[in-house]
């Protein structure tokens, strides 16, 4: 958009009104999670990727939840319209570039239909499966915690 913006003297001055987002909601937009990712960079203009890969970290369980507006899961709904802020692919941890990719295992995903970035907070399916995942892991009878 702001490329848009500001291919006009007219338009312009709207670009400023863009930038004041916050540097968190430009780290999430471009996937940047380390300092050394910005240092040099302007955070608003384009520039090709140089972001350091980091994987999921060892030994601590990750989780995803994603949402779709669409009623089902298809290619064009998978690549176009995830939950009206992030695609699906994205939400997932899913890359083009294999090493940008986050290994989410499979029981550690969840993807719910008809529902929009903002519907995932109240949504009782995704609070009970959040509660499922974070749920202490029991001792079985005979075993020692």
């Amino acid at each position: 958009m702001d490329i848009l913006l500001g291919s006009t003297a007219y338009s312009k001055p709207f670009v400023r009104l863009g930038q004041l987002r916050s540097a968190g909601i430009t780290d999430l937009r471009h996937g940047l999670v380390l300092d050394e990712d910005w240092h040099g960079q302007d955070r608003f203009r384009r520039s090709p990727d140089k972001r350091t890969p980091l994987p999921l970290p060892a030994g601590i369980a990750c989780y995803t939840v994603a949402a779709t507006t669409a009623g089902k899961r298809s290619l064009l709904a998978d690549r176009l319209i995830g939950d009206g802020l992030v695609p699906l692919h994205s939400a997932l941890g899913r890359h083009a570039d294999a090493r940008r990719t986050l290994a989410f295992a499979k029981m550690s995903q969840m993807v719910v239909y008809r529902m929009n970035h903002m519907q995932l907070l109240s949504s009782p399916e995704v609070t009970r499966q959040l509660l499922h995942w974070l749920k202490p892991a029991t001792t079985r009878p005979g075993e020692t915690g």
